[in-house]
């Protein structure tokens, strides 16, 4: 059973890796293959401005590296995985479901274009299917008793993510008022006074869904599968 689990979530890390890298060159390149009425899109380099595309290339490393050692499994020539590369893998796994929520949860529901306006193109593999398929991969076929105390690991890229946006915001002040060009998500539209609580509710929601994942991983998969 452990066997077969490893195998699958190679495959699975190798599709993931594949869609992160095509959805990639897509968002720089500008191609459309999709309606061209889309939101939250850019090319070159103004492309990593969005966490979105931040949190899935993260994501992307991890599912190529994290396949490498599992095809060493495969090979027999390793019998695991380092504990830290699982924690990385728990990290990035938090980053693109929280893409993925703050998608389905705020953005697009208040979108202008309209709810599916913020799946089209690259960010439908961005905004949904890579979150989900990094979930299902990590929580069913990448099983690992992982201390509590990594859960905090999870906040790190949200953090300085964060700190990045803050900070962009408030250098490209107009007036004293925020300009939604450099305030992209719209975090931060209810005036500079709300800038500290949605900072705050961020951390908060991200370190919830690194509980979750953490706890579904414990629980879920070839060695824990009949503790739920």
């Amino acid at each position: 059973m452990k066997s077969s689990r490893i195998k699958i979530s190679f495959y699975l890390n190798i599709v993931i890796f594949l869609l992160v890298l095509m959805a990639t060159i897509f968002m720089i390149t500008g191609f459309h293959f999709m309606s061209d009425d889309i939101v939250l899109d850019a090319t070159k380099l103004s492309a990593f401005k969005f966490f979105t595309v931040d949190s899935n290339i993260f994501m992307g490393i991890m599912a190529l590296i994290f396949a490498i050692y599992e095809y060493q499994i495969i090979d027999k020539k390793s019998k695991k995985i380092p504990e830290k590369i699982y924690v990385l893998k728990l990290v990035s796994t938090t980053s693109v479901m929280l893409t993925f929520l703050v998608t389905v949860l705020y953005l697009a529901p208040y979108a202008k274009t309209g709810f599916f306006s913020m799946f089209q193109n690259s960010n439908l593999f961005f905004h949904l299917i890579i979150p989900v398929l990094s979930l299902i991969t990590f929580i069913f076929f990448e099983n690992k008793n992982l201390k509590f105390k990594y859960t905090f690991y999870g906040l790190i890229p949200t953090f300085f993510y964060a700190i990045f946006y803050v900070i962009n915001i408030l250098t490209h002040l107009e007036n004293g008022k925020i300009s939604f060009k450099y305030d992209w998500y719209g975090f931060a539209q209810g005036g500079i006074n709300t800038i500290g609580i949605i900072f705050t509710l961020m951390h908060i929601i991200t370190y919830v869904i690194t509980l979750i994942i953490w706890f579904l991983n414990r629980k879920l998969g070839y060695d824990g599968i009949s503790k739920i």
